[in-house]
């Protein structure tokens, strides 16, 4: 069988029981005959036992489709791995340092239009590979679909409907949108569009192998939100309701386009370098007061009278 071929090292890698006995090679004198999936399979996990697809996937386990992997003591240590989504974003767009403050006809300006039009043309070439899968896409029509994705995606994240909210955002984008919010009170709503919603970057690269491809497409919103952020005593601790702020996001949207049937959803967001530091979020933990010793805590606390010394003889 092919675990017998196995190393100590390569069987320790791989667990107890590294491949399933429907999927190892069958023995002398039995027949038995292996589906075409099981069988690429059988060739993968032989791969991988090898040594040969560790190196690729620690090099590139920020981009392959859903593969985390770290390395513990030479150890490679494998997560879930799926096929559905990205890891990361590639070739992430790079905003220019000034947007949505400068002018068209500004020196400045007119450099950040001739940029557009150079990283245009890597865009159309994945547009056309878009288009063969989706038909229906189209760079005028999908910002609007896309911020319709966007304000839904974050009504269910206040509403904590975390079965809805898988719909619309991918497996990588979740834990990043409900990190921290466990016994908070969030409260968002969308006031309006400063700007038209526009397509800045369209990706579509092959991973793994030859024809998985997957769809990214980065929009640009600049909007006007409200959000607030309670903590579970119902006392402030970020924004306000009522004061409704100017925001610039890049968010990136991704679709699996060989599944047929995947869907555009919220993939992350793309944060500027030269953006301002947010406002940080005040903590209701403890009311600051003078540090005590724990002795002195107990003598100032007490209320116990202590006994007067008496003299019982002379």
């Amino acid at each position: 069988m092919l675990n017998r071929r196995l190393s100590p090292n390569q069987t320790k890698l791989l667990g107890h029981d590294p491949i399933p006995a429907r999927l190892r090679e069958p023995e002398h004198g039995t027949q038995q005959h292996l589906l075409p999936c099981s069988a690429l399979l059988l060739k993968f996990l032989h791969a991988l036992a090898q040594g040969g697809l560790i190196g690729f996937f620690l090099a590139h386990s920020q981009l392959c489709p859903g593969v985390h992997c770290t390395s513990q003591d030479g150890g490679v240590v494998f997560a879930a791995f799926s096929f559905f989504h990205a890891a990361g974003i590639f070739d992430a767009y790079i905003p220019p340092e000034g947007d949505a403050r400068l002018t068209s006809l500004s020196k400045d300006g007119l450099k950040q239009r001739t940029e557009h039009f150079k990283q245009n043309v890597a865009s159309q070439l994945a547009i056309r590979k878009v288009k063969d899968y989706d038909g229906d896409f189209s760079v005028k029509t999908f910002p609007e679909k896309a911020q319709e994705i966007f304000i839904e995606a974050h009504n269910y994240l206040t509403n904590f409907d975390r079965h809805k909210l898988h719909t619309l955002v991918t497996e990588r984008c979740y834990p990043e949108m409900v990190r921290g919010n466990r016994y908070k009170s969030l409260r968002w709503s969308f006031v309006e569009s400063l700007e038209s919603p526009r397509v800045v970057q369209v990706r579509c690269p092959e991973m793994v192998n030859k024809g998985n491809l997957y769809g990214q497409v980065t929009v640009r919103m600049h909007t006007r939100q409200t959000l607030a952020i309670y903590d579970r005593f119902g006392r402030l601790m970020y924004g306000q309701e009522d004061m409704p702020k100017d925001v610039l996001e890049y968010v990136v949207f991704e679709r699996h386009l060989v599944n047929p049937y995947g869907s555009w959803r919220m993939h992350g967001k793309i944060v500027p370098v030269w953006a301002p530091s947010k406002d940080p979020i005040v903590k209701t933990l403890v009311i600051p007061g003078p540090k005590l010793q724990p002795e002195q805590e107990f003598e100032m606390n007490s209320t116990v009278s202590q006994p007067k010394n008496t003299q019982w003889y002379k």
